[in-house]
């Protein structure tokens, strides 16, 4: 297979933008480069530098930056979608959850797009990583935890979505930013060398006064929009919990209408809007109810447990809890608990989400 000499390779702003990088699958070193590039990725999956419980600093951007850089956007996104199966074969985290994957390549994506056969400056290359953060770490990627952690654990994403998290990762990400500048800044003379991007490329990346005041502005953007998305779409998503049975007959499930509610707007005859289902899931299973075999409370932050009133039953299986007393306003957490004998086997199934009233 003929190599391509890339020296003279031309900057794009038009359509053969996508033909040439669909070239890029042909080219024996481009693809050597890929692989070198994958394993590397791949290993720095398990480098992290804790930060504080459940936050750690991860340094794989810089090599997904380098690897969009060289490659374009379509070798990109198979070499994501590579990376992302390998990591979590070789550093599984947890049960594997496909559309993860999607996080992964919409990141070199993003890289690809504005730095390969772009004309590079330290702009371009604190706006790629920019955008990166706030569709990855701030958007996508909490979005798919919240599925995740339903499917997986009983709906325990909010621990995904913290205060800590989201400032670690605006905090870090001038730092980051102005790294990465240095990074491909140091690279770029080394990659044209070897003929793997153009001669174009290689021209002098300085910071100055204006890029210091662009990563500001950035950063007051990122916080911008963390607080649109986290105040105004994540409360009013519905929300729902499972827990199934070992041997998947009855599920328990507990849902919510949003995260937050006003209580304000309560109407003491009327439902809150928390239902709780139980499932018969199998035609063979018998399901027997126990005495005391069901309780439903909110539970404030000092444990205190506001109990229920059951309405809307639908058959035998549907419940819809009435505030029967006014709530005060705070951080509460709904409960459900049901006790059953499924084919004469005693079941506890239990499941818990956090809503707040204010």
């Amino acid at each position: 297979m003929q190599k391509q000499d890339l020296s003279n390779a031309k900057l794009y702003s038009h359509s053969e933008y996508w033909r040439d990088a669909m070239v890029q699958l042909f080219d024996v070193r481009i693809l050597c480069a890929a692989a070198i590039l994958i394993a590397l990725r791949v290993v720095l999956k398990s480098v992290q530098f804790p930060v504080g419980p459940e936050l750690n600093v991860q340094i794989g951007f810089f090599v997904n930056a380098l690897g969009a850089t060289i490659f374009g956007p379509v070798v990109a996104i198979i070499a994501a979608a590579i990376t992302d199966t390998l990591g979590c074969i070789f550093f599984p985290t947890g049960p594997y959850f496909f559309p993860f994957i999607f996080v992964e390549i919409a990141g070199s994506l993003i890289f690809a797009l504005l730095l390969w056969r772009r004309k590079l400056s330290a702009t371009r290359i604190i706006i790629s990583r920019f955008l990166v953060v706030v569709v990855c770490n701030f958007i996508l990627n909490p979005s798919l935890l919240i599925i995740y952690y339903q499917m997986f654990y009983n709906g325990k994403a909010y621990e995904f979505i913290t205060v800590p998290r989201v400032m670690k990762n605006i905090a870090l990400f001038p730092v980051e930013a102005l790294l990465l500048v240095l990074f491909l800044g140091a690279m770029i003379p080394a990659l044209v060398k070897l003929k793997i991007v153009p001669k174009a490329q290689d021209t002098v990346i300085k910071l100055k006064k204006k890029h210091y005041i662009l990563l500001a502005v950035l950063l007051v953007l990122a916080i911008l929009i963390v607080g649109v998305y986290y105040s105004f779409y994540l409360p009013t998503q519905p929300k729902s919990v499972s827990q199934e049975s070992e041997n998947k007959a009855v599920k328990l499930t507990l849902r919510t209408e949003q995260r937050t509610y006003d209580s304000d707007e309560f109407d003491i005859e009327a439902p809150l809007p928390i239902k709780v289902t139980l499932k018969n899931q199998s035609e063979d299973a018998v399901i027997d109810y126990v005495d005391g075999w069901y309780d439903i409370a909110l539970v404030d932050a000092d444990g205190t447990a506001i109990p229920a009133e059951l309405v809307g039953t639908e058959g035998s299986f549907v419940w819809q809890w009435m505030e029967a007393t006014d709530i005060p306003d705070g951080k509460y957490t709904a409960k459900a608990t049901v006790n059953v004998t499924v084919n004469g086997e005693p079941v506890e199934l239990s499941v818990e989400y956090p809503i707040k009233i204010k």
